[in-house]
């Protein structure tokens, strides 16, 4: 069983009732494995701080976007499948917004945590930080100093 929320709240304390609200709608009587308003805001805090450690400037983080799946990973000898939230949060130039919480069932299996994704154009500014921190080396450089 699979249902969908389309929310556009943005992920700032002064809405944690309406993220609250939101959650309860959707979760019903499902607790213990599901999202709470605390989860959301730290998804959207650990995505800033990734964008911010690959190196894309704060003018430069709208059009990321980050889906955090609710839960802990548990043992693979827990035959029943638990019920997980998925948030998905885009952020805009103001910050970041729930745009979707969507409550599944899912098996045991099921990996949980934050999983980010870029533009393109983020995705070269985090490869140009990166290769900021080394050099390349000419490959007949290199056949030449493990000949001698």
């Amino acid at each position: 069983m699979t249902t969908t929320k389309q929310v556009k709240i943005p992920a700032k304390p002064i809405n944690a009732q309406r993220i609250d609200a939101a959650l309860d709608e959707i979760n019903g009587r499902a607790q213990t494995h599901t999202a709470s308003t605390y989860d959301v805001f730290r998804a959207a805090r650990h995505a800033e701080d990734r964008l911010a450690a690959l190196g894309v400037p704060a003018r430069d983080r709208a059009g990321a976007v980050c889906d955090y799946v609710s839960g802990r990973d548990v043992k693979h000898s827990y035959k029943y499948d638990r019920r997980l939230n998925t948030v998905k949060l885009l952020r805009n130039t103001n910050g970041w917004t729930v745009a979707e919480i969507k409550l599944w069932d899912a098996t045991p299996a099921a990996k949980t945590g934050i999983n980010l994704t870029l533009t393109a154009a983020q995705d070269g500014l985090a490869v140009a930080k990166l290769r900021n921190g080394y050099t390349i080396v000419a490959a007949a450089a290199v056949q030449q100093e493990v000949a001698s």
